[in-house]
């Protein structure tokens, strides 16, 4: 794994819990395989890199997490709240990192998130260019964070 590539996006990951939900977030062990999810939000990276930024939750960690971000109890959310949170949860990951990346120099661009939810569906870690997998843990439960990414060279 790339540390270095991956502690931006895991540093971030664990700032956003802390200043969205007020609960300390903690690195968890490191995943391999298939992430098992019920809902899941995830950016595109292009430019200088290229790859995906994928956070994947349980219903009820999401439901919680989101819940204390919003001053809501779970049962108050709806399917839109959920999937327009746990996107803005990884547009925040997402953009902290690339702040922090910028200022080393490379540059990339991150699409819109895409959300998938339904009950246990599966992010598959493809071995290739996949720079880190890792749980997070939280006082609410634990969720996932992917990312894959490499290197572009736009010279050639």
């Amino acid at each position: 794994m790339d540390t270095a590539l991956f502690e931006p996006f895991l540093s971030s990951t664990l700032e956003m819990v802390e200043m969205m939900t007020g609960l300390e977030g903690k690195a968890g062990d490191s995943i391999g395989g298939i992430i098992e999810a019920d809902v899941s939000a995830s950016i595109q990276i292009s430019g200088q890199m290229s790859g995906q930024l994928t956070i994947a939750f349980p219903n009820d960690v999401a439901l919680s997490l989101l819940s204390m971000m919003l001053g809501l109890e779970p049962e108050e959310l709806d399917r839109e709240m959920i999937g327009d949170g746990v996107g803005e949860m990884v547009n925040i990951v997402a953009g902290q990192a690339k702040g922090e990346i910028e200022t080393e120099g490379e540059a990339f661009n991150l699409s819109i998130p895409v959300i998938v939810a339904g009950p246990h569906h599966t992010v598959e870690l493809f071995k290739g260019n996949r720079i880190g997998a890792q749980k997070i843990n939280t006082e609410v439960g634990a969720f996932a964070l992917a990312l894959w990414l490499e290197r572009v060279d736009l010279a050639g």
